[in-house]
């Protein structure tokens, strides 16, 4: 009777959705997408608490103590549950100012002729520009004057005519409505298509505000990458 007892404040512990939760996302898609949601979930769910730690590296989950994670591109093995909800996709763009003033821009080598901007952190630079056209690939080695850790600042730097920029399409909002940014080399495809994933730590009992946030983000978040 006291094991059947015990068991059933565990499984009723589980089903409480209250508590504090450390989550873990790149910097520009935590501001542009992640906080947003994190409110609304926050709105069903009073008696949850959510501390969203913005950084560009891979946290360790386990030793720094976070529930989740989203995370892009490829995961190495671990001993993390990896949920996929989808799949961005890339874009090449400038300011209509800027391609007025620059040489023409009609094939993937002509970005040689560029001044491109390019993501630069302390491990990682992302300079090797990888196009799909009719004629199969074709890589570019890009440079420019101007490299940042920051996809968001990289932006910015584009709007204000800065050079060529190949970031993701869910991150630009208003600078392609509103025509500040756009569009070029429609006619390649780029190969810059990053997974999304959900991770956390794999638990035999999953607490139940780990779950609910799980299950909801997998829910919004594939409509926002869809949407773009």
């Amino acid at each position: 009777m006291a094991l059947k007892k015990i068991d059933q404040i565990g499984q009723s512990s589980q089903s409480l959705i209250k508590g504090d939760l450390k989550v873990s996302c790149a910097c520009a898609h935590g501001r542009n997408h992640l906080a947003p949601l994190l409110a609304k979930f926050l709105e069903r769910h009073p008696a949850v608490s959510v501390n969203l730690q913005l950084e560009n590296r891979v946290v360790n989950l386990l030793t720094e103590q976070f529930d989740l994670a989203i995370r892009f591109g490829d995961l190495p093995d671990s001993r993390l549950i990896a949920r996929k909800i989808g799949e961005l996709s890339g874009i090449l763009c400038a300011s209509p100012e800027y391609l007025v003033n620059a040489p023409p821009l009609n094939t993937p080598s002509d970005l040689l002729k560029h001044c491109c901007l390019m993501y630069k952190s302390a491990d990682h630079t992302i300079n090797s520009w990888l196009f799909t056209g009719a004629g199969g690939e074709e890589r570019v080695t890009v440079s420019g004057q101007l490299s940042i850790n920051d996809p968001s600042a990289l932006i910015s730097a584009a709007v204000a005519d800065g050079g060529v920029l190949l970031t993701q399409k869910i991150l630009l909002g208003d600078e392609l409505s509103e025509g500040k940014l756009v569009p070029v080399l429609n006619e390649y495809k780029l190969a810059i298509r990053k997974p999304v994933y959900i991770v956390y730590p794999e638990a035999e009992f999953l607490p139940a505000k780990t779950r609910a946030l799980v299950d909801f983000l997998a829910q919004e978040i594939p409509a926002i990458i869809e949407g773009t």
